[in-house]
């Protein structure tokens, strides 16, 4: 997986794409996102379409954040599988890196536990692999220029 330093997302789109309403022709086709890089072995909902779909049902996304290996992957893996399970729209995962400026306290303490713990982008990236096929919705990881390096 190529990702740019730049990318202020990664977009893992869901294997088991759930189609909110119709008429909506599921389409197979690259999607380029200049913010986003989009992953996966077949067509979902992108997060721009999610968002329309609730748009037009006039309803709000519930995106729940966690950071990725706090308290460590396995417990990060039954946590996706429940907050795909309890009706997220979008699940946000965050990626732990040594220096979180920018993030608040909470998330900081989680980066430093993960970090602790040996978690790493290959390591979160081979959990995905196995958590991804079991899940509906479609998933971000923020990055940073701070943790850019970890994605190169």
């Amino acid at each position: 997986m190529a990702l740019s330093p730049n990318t202020s997302f990664l977009h893992l789109s869901s294997p088991k794409p759930k189609i909110l309403s119709f008429p909506i022709k599921p389409t197979f086709r690259a999607k380029s996102f200049a913010p986003m890089a989009s992953v996966g072995v077949s067509p979902a909902l992108s997060i721009s379409e999610t968002f329309s779909l609730l748009k037009e049902k006039k309803k709000v996304a519930f995106i729940p954040y966690i950071t990725a290996g706090d308290p460590d992957l396995s417990t990060t893996a039954k946590a996706l599988k429940v907050l795909d399970a309890c009706g997220s729209d979008i699940i946000e995962l965050g990626i732990p890196y040594s220096d979180p400026l920018a993030d608040g306290p909470v998330i900081q303490a989680a980066a430093t536990r993960a970090l602790a713990r040996g978690t790493n982008f290959d390591a979160i990236l081979a959990m995905l692999r196995e958590v991804r096929p079991l899940e509906n919705k479609s998933m971000a990881l923020p990055s940073s220029s701070s943790s850019s390096s970890l994605i190169k």
